[in-house]
């Protein structure tokens, strides 16, 4: 079974991720993921600026962007890798 965590600030994912953890249920924090997917020296930044350029990685890791356009460059690094970092 598969349970995706949705809804805004404030309304409880995380501590429901915690209640999954603790009774040992695996979780996968794609935000986490989308973090390091950037770090420098990764696949996942080589990539994001082979498809994007240096400009908008800037823009991505100093915050110059809303969630919503980090969120769709990273949806298409995805659907472009198949789902390969998870």
């Amino acid at each position: 079974m598969i349970i995706g965590l949705t809804g805004g600030i404030g309304s409880g994912k995380s501590l429901a991720a915690r209640m999954f953890t603790d009774l040992n249920i695996d979780v996968i924090d794609a935000d986490l993921l989308a973090k390091k997917a950037l770090n420098k020296n990764s696949i996942g930044y080589d990539q994001f600026l082979e498809k994007f350029g240096r400009n908008e990685i800037v823009k991505v890791t100093n915050g110059q962007e809303t969630k919503e356009m980090k969120f769709k460059k990273a949806e298409s690094l995805i659907k472009d890798e198949g789902w390969r970092i998870v």
